[in-house]
């Protein structure tokens, strides 16, 4: 009986040290390049690529795999902090030759592409990660960092209405305001000129031999049209009082 215990226990001691002995060693390099634009408003997408540069050496013909992972900063609400994000892509494998040593490693490099849209103002680390792993499909936690990059974002500007917008009433001062305020009483009037000009025609033109309706008709041109003039002196007046004034307000 004995003899069999410490035959097991042979087999279990020399398994280890084989297992020990033979394997493959590998360790990861990730940086980002080609990061732009850097200097953003938000809703604006900052696009980019992180690179891995695998190496691997050992004396079995076996492989290490390295997962691309990315933090660009920015924490989602209700988030706290900004999570690590594993970028979408094949795995980059290194697989050594047989009894590689550490002067002749394997080297392999992998790239993918990476974008993001910021939502907050403020500046923001675009960290680079990656983790590595001796078994296809895992995804164990991030086992080397790379060299961060910086991203200014500001609010984004929002347009500042003018006298042409929907809303006429919308001045920056009184001098703006006031205008604006004529600018649009012009326009009304102008078109009230045009539609009564076109009612005196009418009316001289289906008067029928009416001196009467002949005499309105005339009647409703003459005085829309001193009305008309009226308007476009008191529009003169003022602005030649805005001009003597000095006031910074174009008509």
């Amino acid at each position: 009986m004995k003899k069999h215990y410490l035959f097991f226990i042979i087999l279990i001691v020399g398994g280890l040290f084989f297992g020990l002995s033979h394997r493959v060693y590998g360790y990861g390099i990730v940086f980002i390049s080609d990061i732009g634009p850097t200097n953003i408003q938000t809703g604006y997408t900052v696009n980019g690529i992180l690179i891995i540069e695998g190496h691997c050496f050992g004396d079995v013909s076996n492989m290490e795999t390295f997962h691309p992972i990315i933090n660009f900063g920015e924490a989602p609400p209700p988030h706290a902090s900004a999570p690590d994000e594993p970028l979408e892509g094949e795995p980059c494998i290194c697989v050594p030759r047989v009894d590689s040593t550490w002067d002749d490693q394997t080297i392999i490099r992998c790239s993918y592409n990476f974008s993001h849209t910021y939502t907050r103002s403020g500046t923001f680390t675009v960290t680079p990660k990656g983790s590595s792993s001796s078994v296809i499909g895992s995804s164990p936690a991030v086992d080397f960092t790379g060299s961060p990059e910086t991203v200014y974002v500001t609010a984004a500007s929002i347009p500042t209405p003018h006298g042409n917008d929907l809303n006429p009433l919308v001045a920056t001062g009184t001098a703006e305001l006031i205008r604006q305020l004529t600018d649009r009483i012009f326009i009304y009037f102008s078109a009230l000129a045009v539609l009564f000009v076109i009612i005196g025609g009418f009316t001289i033109l289906t008067a029928a031999g009416s001196p009467t309706q002949v005499t309105k008709g005339k009647k409703i041109v003459l005085f829309t049209i001193i009305g008309y003039a009226l308007i476009l002196l008191a529009r003169g007046i003022a602005l030649l009082i805005v001009k003597i004034l000095g006031i910074n307000v174009t008509f």
